[in-house]
């Protein structure tokens, strides 16, 4: 125990020392709580070491930069996946993201920057859960105004980091019922929790916190899971289709064969079954210029398009896919489309088309390009 406070003592130090490369450091250290890797106890520990550090800031300047360098390695690899993008633009080089997502997350990093400098204006000196409690409520407005300020860019929550990854349950039961502002909060909360636990050798609290933690968790499980067991029953499918084949028209059928292998049930049970965005290639909708059905490749009728898929998912079963569905115009006196939706739709097992919802916030850059006049001539 003695060896293991010497070695406390020296992290300490060295931290403290060093605030803004201890800031980096643990902002991507926070990061590696998001899948694929799911380590979401170092995410907790990163947090503890940047409260520790916000702590001992002598200025709310410092603390400003301290929470503006661990916000922007904690968002730069939390969306490194935002280069891959850049792999399937045509005009656009792939190196590009690379230096997209560091250059983004300068302007990102302005929010962690903001809670780290509210929290120091107002609880300076003031106990590890206490300046937790502060942190995490900045935190929270300031992750609320990154969703919609400049049209906002939420992604990724800090509370999404509890969720665990693809194998462990986390924290997502809690997830309906807190939403994910509140789960940040209570992830930065957690966090000042075990800075408690460290600074104060309060291992016993530790402890209880640790086994708070592993109740909530199975409790999410029940909470989370219950309902289905009780007979719900859904068929979630993902065909893992790579993301440069996904316009490729001559694998087109062998992507549907995919769908159809995971979802036909020869029982025919009523079901939900859900398939990922950009499932089909087909238009879906009745009324386009016959043009852009023929451009599919696959099914140039509609309505043949929806009974196929009515007959694969089977005639008890309801069916929530993504599809795109144009805005038909006029320009140049010909019917053209002047837009398109990124949208959800319900199909039945006859092909009958239901509710739809169409994304309303869309992502700068991903999918529509901001600042058209400058970035267009450039090959945007």
């Amino acid at each position: 125990m003695e060896r293991f406070n010497q070695v406390l003592q020296q992290g300490q130090a060295f931290f403290l020392k060093h605030p803004r490369w201890s800031a980096l450091g643990l902002g991507a250290m926070a990061a590696t709580g998001f899948p694929p890797l799911g380590l979401w106890p170092l995410t907790l520990l990163a947090l503890a070491g940047l409260i520790a550090l916000l702590r001992a800031a002598n200025r709310r300047r410092d603390a400003a930069w301290i929470g503006y360098f661990f916000g922007w390695a904690h968002l730069t690899l939390a969306n490194n996946w935002i280069a891959t993008a850049f792999t399937f633009q045509s005009e656009m080089p792939p190196q590009l993201g690379w230096l997209a997502v560091p250059l983004l997350c300068l302007y990102l990093a302005v929010y962690p920057a903001l809670a780290a400098f509210g929290t120091h204006s107002l609880a300076r000196g003031a106990r590890p859960l206490a300046y937790g409690a502060m942190f995490a409520g900045f935190w929270i407005i300031t992750e609320w105004l990154r969703s919609w300020v400049f049209t906002g860019y939420p992604w990724p929550p800090l509370g999404l980091s509890l969720l665990g990854d693809w194998n462990t349950q986390g924290f997502a039961g809690l997830l309906p019922w807190l939403g994910t502002y509140a789960l940040s909060g209570l992830a930065v909360l957690i966090a000042a929790g075990f800075l408690f636990v460290i600074c104060n050798r309060k291992w016993v609290f530790g402890a209880l916190l640790v086994g708070l933690m592993t109740f909530v968790m199975v409790l999410d499980f029940v909470i989370a899971f219950g309902p289905l067991l009780d007979g719900t029953r859904y068929t979630l499918v993902q065909p893992m289709i790579p993301q440069e084949e996904r316009d490729s028209a001559d694998k087109y059928e062998e992507h549907f064969a995919r769908l159809y292998e995971h979802t036909f049930d020869e029982s025919d049970p009523e079901r939900l079954v859900f398939w990922p965005e950009a499932a089909v290639p087909d238009y879906l909708r009745d009324g386009y210029p016959q043009r852009y059905y023929n451009s599919t490749t696959i099914a140039a009728d509609p309505e043949f398009a929806r009974q196929r898929i009515g007959a694969t998912i089977g005639s008890n079963a309801l069916l929530m896919l993504g599809v795109t569905d144009l805005k038909i115009g006029t320009k140049n006196g010909r019917e053209t489309a002047v837009g398109a939706y990124n949208a959800v739709t319900t199909i039945d097992g006859e092909g009958n088309l239901g509710e739809r919802y169409a994304k309303a916030h869309l992502v700068p850059y991903g999918e529509y390009l901001a600042l058209r006049w400058l970035l267009e001539p450039l090959g945007a």
